[in-house]
């Protein structure tokens, strides 16, 4: 896993690697940091989430264990009422979302809750760990 610490230059965040370790409870907030994780790191997956969606809650419970077990795989999560924008740029229409990025492209993504073992054997596939 990637460390990475967060920085700011005027109102801009950058991340830079470093102390902070990045994982599944790792918030993304800006349309910047998360360009920033992605340019840094090989594999990363997006959750796309909204705090008043159960299913969303439910995957998020098991992503610390996903991540656990997919160890070169960053796990972030983005918010719907705090980074909206970033739901354009992904064309993210539904609630869970996850976007699969490989070297800085998406190379996947999946909608809905799925189980622990689906999550990772989607995530496996698309990245062809």
């Amino acid at each position: 896993m990637k460390k990475l610490s967060l920085g700011c230059i005027g109102t801009g965040i950058f991340l830079a690697l470093s102390s902070l370790t990045v994982s599944a409870a790792t918030e993304v907030n800006s349309v910047s940091a998360l360009n920033a994780i992605i340019a840094n790191n090989e594999y990363v997956v997006v959750d796309f989430y909204s705090p008043q969606c159960p299913p969303c809650q439910r995957l998020l419970k098991i992503l610390p264990s996903i991540e656990e077990e997919l160890k070169d795989v960053v796990f972030v999560k983005v918010s719907y009422a705090d980074v909206p924008e970033l739901f354009d740029v992904y064309n993210v229409m539904s609630f869970p979302t996850l976007i699969i990025i490989k070297n800085g492209k998406v190379v996947g993504r999946t909608v809905g809750f799925k189980s622990k073992k689906v999550v990772i054997t989607i995530v496996k596939g698309k990245l062809e760990i």
